[in-house]
């Protein structure tokens, strides 16, 4: 009966520590995703005016 006791325990625990985790990494992922927006549309927004510049283009 103590066997079983501390299995739920462990489980619950486990269950608690993997949900703790996943939240982390959530958040991580969303942050670097947000940062990974920024770049790419700095970099998309780069490499228009540097074409226009070597056409002759700019304004």
């Amino acid at each position: 009966m103590m066997k079983a006791h501390l299995c739920i325990i462990f489980w619950a625990s486990l269950q608690h520590l993997m949900s703790i985790f996943s939240k982390i990494i959530f958040n991580v992922l969303i942050n670097n995703f947000d940062q990974f927006l920024h770049l790419s549309s700095a970099f998309t927004e780069a490499i228009p005016s540097s074409l226009r510049e070597k056409a002759g283009l700019s304004m």
